[in-house]
């Protein structure tokens, strides 16, 4: 199958899930985005499916009808959960101090832009490779950090698509 790409999603070193097993990544309804692992990209797929894409209309046109891909497509297939609240509006916070109160570290100034973490800032200070001999508050904080970095994958996945 030379028509297809191993892609990696996470980070290099993905120990963290292991010690997760039914821990924090579940609870927090991310357990199964992150076993999402590596998925085999079909090249020739792919392509079919980009000729037929119409960005007006945000819409697959095939030869049986229009088709789009909806919150509850992607809720399935990475397994998150999209029956709770949405985060919406405007947040007023410290964010340094909400950064220490979620993740155990002050970031630097310069690791905060606007409402955001920059995430150089977030792979410098939790690497993932010591996390074996970890007390249950930093697998707590890995784990958030793990979230993060998630998200941000997919997002930048998303966006070279």
């Amino acid at each position: 199958m030379a028509d297809q790409e191993v892609v990696k999603l996470g980070p290099r070193n993905d120990s963290v899930l292991y010690l997760q097993k039914d821990g924090h990544l579940r609870q927090a309804g991310f357990y199964e985005a992150a076993l999402a692992g590596s998925l085999k990209l079909d090249k020739v797929l792919i392509s079919a499916m980009v000729e037929r894409w119409r960005p007006e209309t945000h819409t697959f046109h095939m030869p049986f009808r229009e088709c789009t891909t909806t919150l509850q497509d992607v809720a399935v297939h990475l397994g998150l959960p999209i029956d709770r609240n949405p985060v919406t509006g405007v947040t007023w916070c410290d964010w340094s101090e909400l950064v220490e109160d979620l993740l155990g570290v002050v970031p630097p100034a310069s690791a905060i832009k606007g409402g955001g973490l920059k995430l150089v800032w977030l792979g410098a200070q939790f690497n993932f490779h010591n996390l074996a001999g970890a007390d249950p508050i930093q697998i707590m904080y890995a784990a958030r950090a793990y979230i993060l970095r998630l998200i941000d994958t997919f997002l930048k996945f998303k966006r070279t698509e």
